[in-house]
């Protein structure tokens, strides 16, 4: 077996022969759990599928539901379900309604993210400064460890 996002590209890519002449219409993506997934991998799961979605064409994919639709005692994996949105008279509307069914996980939105880059600070907060304008003792080490977090976060930003 392969990490996730190959079984992600594996199956979008089947995907893709099914939906060739429609890849630039609107969409929706079921992630279903067969079973033993715990939560943080079906997270992991969902990103890679809408990562290999974008990079396949599918260019709309504009609501998912991340749930265990369809499962099995000790089923491990998951499960794709891709739905022309263009295809179905109101199935945007219909898939975010309300619904009483306790298992269902209502479709979201797809919201596109944004980056914001953030000013520097000039200078440290006065919680952390003496008198003179210089780092108490204490604030030295809040400021070293502000730094410390902050640059491990960086350097793992490929992985994020």
């Amino acid at each position: 077996l392969g990490s996730a996002r190959e079984m992600c590209g594996e199956v979008v890519g089947l995907l893709k022969k099914k939906f060739e002449g429609s890849l630039g219409g609107a969409f929706a993506v079921l992630v279903n759990n067969l079973g033993t997934l715990p939560p943080l991998e079906m997270g992991i799961v969902a990103r890679d599928s809408l990562d290999a979605l974008r990079d396949a064409g599918f260019v709309n994919v504009r609501k998912i539901s991340v749930m265990s639709a369809m499962t099995s005692l000790n089923m491990s994996g998951f499960s794709l379900t891709l739905l022309d949105l263009d295809a179905v008279p109101d199935a945007d509307a219909l898939l975010s309604a309300p619904t009483s069914v306790p298992a269902w996980v209502t479709f979201r939105d797809i919201v596109p993210l944004e980056s914001l880059i953030l000013p520097e600070i000039a200078a440290p907060p006065s919680c952390i400064r003496g008198l003179a304008g210089d780092l108490t003792p204490g604030g030295a080490v809040v400021k070293a460890a502000i730094e410390a977090a902050c640059g491990a976060i960086v350097a793992a930003e490929p992985a994020l």
